[in-house]
């Protein structure tokens, strides 16, 4: 049974040097319809959403809630800027969870999803707007 999931909208790593949409980024408005839509559903689940942006070291966030959130279910959502992003989040939380289900969705998993599964980087590829499909 799913009691914990953990959202994470995956933005171009920033450091120093970032120009760009790290810098002007945005709240992860599509993963909060998301879980109001589940939360409509299944009030008791538990949410963490994550924002790479907000981090210089998003990796050690994305193990850190692993540990404390310990999550049963984890969704990345992204633009396809970021696909690179994607897949080192994708490929550490295969690491560190091997076992908790990936759920891909957002711009870059709509438009490349025969790409992201074959990949291995999510179980479920949503495509287009997520909020039935995710609930179901």
């Amino acid at each position: 049974m799913i009691s914990r999931i953990l959202l994470i909208d995956v933005d171009v790593f920033r450091n120093e040097d970032s120009v760009g949409s790290v810098n002007f980024s945005h709240h992860p408005i599509g993963l909060l319809y998301l879980v109001s839509a589940v939360r409509q559903a299944f009030p008791a689940i538990d949410f963490n959403v994550f924002h790479t942006s907000t981090s210089n070291e998003p990796l050690k966030i994305v193990e850190a809630l692993l540990s404390s959130f310990n999550p049963d279910l984890v969704g990345l959502r992204s633009l396809s800027i970021a696909q690179e992003p994607f897949k080192i989040i994708a490929e550490k939380l295969r690491e560190l969870k091997p076992g908790v289900p990936l759920v891909g969705g957002g711009p870059y998993t709509s438009s490349s999803y025969d790409d992201v599964l074959l990949k291995g980087l999510v179980d479920i590829a949503v495509i287009g707007e997520g909020e039935t499909t995710f609930v179901d």
